[in-house]
């Protein structure tokens, strides 16, 4: 497996994309920090990655501003409806439809990054992902493929399917792809700030075709949005502290299957076998310790910090009881990775959760929503049932990592419920084996499917394989590649430079200058 290396002096951007890449690094060129050139990147991101990321997504990203020495976590995903409560969903959760949307929080999330670290307007930032919308893309692999195991939502819909089954039909890879609506709405965006997304004739247009299909967002749930700062979740292996996501993520979920491996003795690298087998092992004990702790802030406060200072101090909790099921956290997703010369670091995910979100495109605005909703229960006393105004569970995992004061790594990667696991396999690669960037990311992994299969890349060996099988027989063999898997992007300081690399497993990319 070929790894997409790259080596720069002064700076680097990496993206789901490579046209987003490209975009953020001719704003570094320009002159641009790290903040701008990841917003930059993060908008071309949603017009060219619509299955993953579109308008109607959310954004979580954890970010270091090297001259004040802050590093914060920026929770940017959007509340449930003011009227979604458990008895609008008597059945459950749908997996798609108007009634699956929450508010997009992306849009502010890009408004609330250059207004605290920006140098560059939002307007002046936009005009790759407008010409992009406007003028089009070419259609490549991954998303025509997307577009093809997702039919049922897609024709659900007569304006999603128009713009990815033009007359009916498979897309060509290459054809071009225009999003002329999208476009205008990234033009209001662009003139009047994150307000045209989320006041005026966008909102409006947004609120009428939601509940023209039986879904509850309205204009003054798309108004009353705010992004949420954070204090990062962190915890330090040595030298080094690691930053991530606290709850609504499940991202703590990462450090203490770090925290669990390095307690019981990390399995030696030189038994692959073993390695798979305990980071399998300490998913499942991660997520049981965690278990009721990861939702809405303003429900679940601190009890998840609380639960990791507690095992880092070595005073873990009582046997947690048998974790039930896991909640429904989303599979398609998209990241940017940006750093600069000052020293500037960005992790950010964006997603819409499954592949095109709710299947519901706003025909004059071309927003795709999301169906966030799904991330919800219904289970009366979980703290992640649904309610008004509530952000729910998801798994979008940022990570960056410190050392010396220094922002030393910036990675990320999509893939659902398997994002926790794939970055603390590679984080345990990098830091307690020493293993480089590029051997870290090709090296067969383990990860778990949303409907809660564990399973291992088929690019393992046979013996490997038979290793793995004969103490957990129920993993599955699954295709290199398989959407589970994610796609690593991530940038590493290189003396007074920078080191990157992108997965393959996807259609990621990394520049640098």
């Amino acid at each position: 497996m070929k790894i997409r290396s790259v080596r720069a002096p002064r700076g680097m951007v990496g993206a789901g994309n490579p046209l987003a890449a490209a975009e953020g690094l001719a704003v570094l060129r320009a002159g641009g920090n790290a903040f701008d050139a990841a917003v930059a990147a993060a908008a071309v991101l949603a017009v060219v990655s619509p299955h993953e990321c579109g308008l109607g997504g959310d954004l979580l990203a954890v970010v270091h501003h090297a001259k004040s020495g802050q590093t914060f976590a920026l929770n940017s995903s959007g509340r449930s409806p003011g009227a979604a409560t458990v008895e609008r969903y008597p059945e459950g959760m749908p997996m798609t439809g108007a009634r699956s949307i929450s508010v997009p929080g992306m849009v502010g999330g890009w408004a609330a990054l250059l207004e605290r670290y920006g140098t560059r307007s939002l307007g002046s930032l936009l005009s790759g992902a407008i010409d992009y919308a406007e003028q089009g893309f070419p259609a490549y692999d991954d998303l025509i493929e997307n577009a093809s195991q997702r039919t049922g939502s897609i024709f659900a819909d007569p304006h999603c399917k128009a713009l990815f089954f033009p007359n009916d039909l498979r897309l060509r890879e290459g054809e071009l792809i225009r999003q002329r609506a999208a476009g205008q709405t990234l033009r209001r965006i662009a003139a009047e700030g994150a307000a045209g997304f989320y006041r005026g004739p966008v909102a409006q247009s947004m609120a009428r075709t939601v509940q023209a299909g039986g879904g509850l967002l309205d204009v003054a749930d798309l108004a009353a949005f705010e992004p949420l700062w954070q204090e990062v979740m962190d915890a330090h292996f040595g030298a080094h502290r690691i930053c991530t996501m606290p709850p609504a993520s499940w991202a703590t979920a990462m450090l203490l299957q770090l925290s669990l491996m390095e307690q019981e003795g990390i399995a030696p690298l030189a038994d692959e076998a073993q390695f798979i087998l305990q980071g399998i092992r300490t998913r499942r004990r991660a997520y049981e310790m965690l278990e009721g702790c990861i939702a809405d802030p303003d429900t679940v406060g601190d009890q998840a910090r609380m639960v990791l200072a507690r095992h880092r101090q070595g005073m873990a909790a009582a046997q947690a009881a048998t974790a039930r099921q896991e909640g429904m956290h989303g599979t398609d997703t998209s990241n940017v990775i940006a750093v600069d010369s000052q020293g500037n670091a960005v992790s950010l995910l964006q997603s819409v959760f499954v592949p095109f979100g709710s299947g519901v495109l706003d025909a004059q605005t071309g927003v795709l929503f999301n169906n966030r909703m799904r991330g919800f229960s219904t289970r009366a006393g979980d703290p992640n049932c649904v309610a008004p105004d509530k952000r729910p569970a998801q798994t979008l995992t940022p990570v960056l990592v410190m050392k010396d004061g220094q922002a030393w790594l910036a990675c990320g990667s999509p893939g659902g419920p398997g994002q926790t696991g794939t970055m603390a396999q590679f984080a345990a690669r990098l830091l307690f084996y020493g293993q480089s960037m590029a051997e870290a990311i090709a090296t067969p992994r383990w990860s778990k499917t949303l409907v809660g299969d564990f399973i291992l890349e088929d690019t393992a060996s046979e013996a490997l394989q038979q290793a793995v099988l004969a103490v957990e027989p129920q993993i599955k063999i699954t295709p290199w590649g398989s959407v589970n898997y994610g796609s690593i992007v991530a940038v590493m300081r290189d003396g007074e430079g920078w080191a990157g690399c992108a997965d393959t497993r996807r259609n990621a990319a990394m520049h640098g200058f």
